[in-house]
C-alpha cells in the first residue's frame, strides 16, 4: 500500500510539473472566495478583514518582529557607515537610536488602521487614494520590497560565502567566468543562489504563521 501511494504521489508530481512546463493555463490559480466582495470582483481572501483565527499576533510577536528587523546586518551596516563618516561609535549609536525612534512614529500611525480595523494595507490605502489610484502606493511598496529583498539577500550571500569558506577554504578559489564589468564573480553568484534557495521556504510562510 505505501509503495502504491508513493507511486501515485510521484505520478501526480510528474503530471503537475509537465503541465507547468507545457501549458500557460496550468499557471492560473483558482479564484479564492471572499466574504465581502461581490461575485466577479478581482480580489482574494488577503483583501478581506483578517479573520479571527488569523489574529494570533500579540505584543510579544510585534516586539519580536521589529527587533528582528532592527537587529539585522543592514542596521549594523548603517552604524559602520556613520562611523566611516567620521563619527565615534557613541555618536553613531546615538544617531541610530534617535533615527529608530523618529521612524517609529510614522510606522505606528501607518499600522494603526490595520491594528484597529483589521484591514490589509491595499484596502487601507483606498481611503486616501481611492479605489483605482490605491494601486499606486501598492506598486511603490512592491518596488521598495524588491530593493529591500535584494539588499537582504546580498548581505546574506556574503555571510554564506564566509560559512562555506570556513568549511571548504578552496571555495574562494572558484574560477570566475564573468567579465570584470559584471560587478559579480562566479563564486559570489553561487553564494547568492545558495542563500536565496535556503531562504525561499521561509518567504513562502504566510504572515500570520511567522
Amino acid at each position: 500500500m505505501p509503495r502504491k501511494s508513493a507511486s501515485k504521489t510521484f505520478h501526480d508530481a510528474k503530471s503537475y510539473f509537465r503541465a507547468k512546463a507545457t501549458s500557460v493555463k496550468a499557471w492560473e490559480l483558482p479564484k479564492q472566495p471572499t466574504t465581502f466582495a461581490p461575485d466577479g470582483t478581482w480580489t482574494n481572501i488577503d483583501n478581506d478583514v483578517t479573520p479571527v483565527e488569523r489574529r494570533i499576533w500579540g505584543h510579544w510577536s510585534l516586539l519580536g518582529y521589529w527587533m528582528s528587523d532592527i537587529l539585522s546586518a543592514q542596521s549594523w551596516e548603517g552604524a559602520s557607515t556613520v562611523i566611516s563618516g567620521g563619527l565615534t561609535y557613541r555618536e553613531a549609536l546615538l544617531c541610530l537610536i534617535m533615527g529608530t525612534f523618529i521612524i517609529a512614529i510614522p510606522i505606528s500611525f501607518n499600522g494603526s488602521i490595520g491594528a484597529k480595523l483589521r484591514v490589509p494595507y491595499p484596502v487601507a490605502a483606498r481611503s486616501s487614494f481611492g479605489y483605482v489610484f490605491s494601486r499606486v502606493p501598492v506598486v511603490i511598496r512592491m518596488v521598495t520590497a524588491l530593493f529591500w529583498h535584494a539588499i537582504q539577500t546580498y548581505a546574506g550571500s556574503t555571510a554564506m560565502t564566509q560559512v562555506i569558506r570556513a568549511i571548504w577554504p578552496s571555495y574562494l578559489n572558484i574560477p570566475n567566468h564573468f567579465p570584470e564589468n559584471a560587478g559579480i564573480t562566479s563564486q559570489q553568484l553561487l553564494s547568492h543562489f545558495i542563500f536565496w534557495t535556503v531562504q525561499l521556504p521561509f518567504l513562502l510562510t504566510p504572515p500570520h504563521k511567522l
